[in-house]
């Protein structure tokens, strides 16, 4: 690892490299899909689809941010049939496990390349969030979000990273709070 710190702007550079080679590379693998990534400019807004499944995970140590893949719910049926050699056509919980898996080796693979720059990172476990007009937000500086066409459907991964100032081990830095509504 290097001894200089690295900074937000070169480990989000770094970052994005890193699923610029993954993303392809895991959908090619677990899916036999071909996936063309473009990156959307800075600034514009994230458009959302009404109905979407997204894949979230998290990871933190000197770098630390949140990752999201998000599509729609038939084509996390489709992720789950290519994966599985099945043919379903409504949303079951493999499609959102094939969601979850890609979200897993999609930011595995980041955080791998990432660490020898960085140091040590824990990853969390994805979660999966689906529904109809469901908004997501984390903390983190918005880095880079990625279209991704694989045939005619359209995904979309997010990366947000955060730098720790101060030196913790990763357990004391990956804090979770569960809300219920009020009834």
């Amino acid at each position: 690892m290097a001894e200089e710190k690295l900074d937000l702007a070169r480990a989000g550079e770094l970052a994005c490299e890193a699923i610029r080679k993954a993303v392809p590379h895991a959908f090619a693998t677990m899916a036999g899909v071909d996936a063309v990534l473009d990156v959307e400019a800075d600034g514009q807004p994230v458009e959302q689809d009404l109905r979407c499944v997204a894949g979230v995970i998290g990871w933190v140590g000197s770098l630390s941010g949140t990752g999201m893949l998000e599509c729609t719910p038939e084509f996390a049926c489709t992720l789950a049939n290519l994966m599985l050699g099945t043919e379903e056509k409504t949303l079951t919980p493999e499609a959102l496990d094939a969601v979850a898996e890609m979200t897993n080796i999609i930011f595995g693979c980041m955080k791998t390349d990432l660490e020898p720059l960085v140091g040590p990172m824990a990853l969390s476990v994805p979660t999966i969030i689906s529904g109809t007009d469901v908004q997501m937000r984390t903390s983190g500086e918005r880095i880079a979000v990625f279209r991704i066409g694989v045939d005619a459907s359209r995904l979309r991964v997010r990366l947000y990273l955060n730098q720790m100032e101060e030196r913790r081990g990763a357990l004391g830095q990956y804090w979770t709070l569960s809300c219920e509504p009020a009834k």
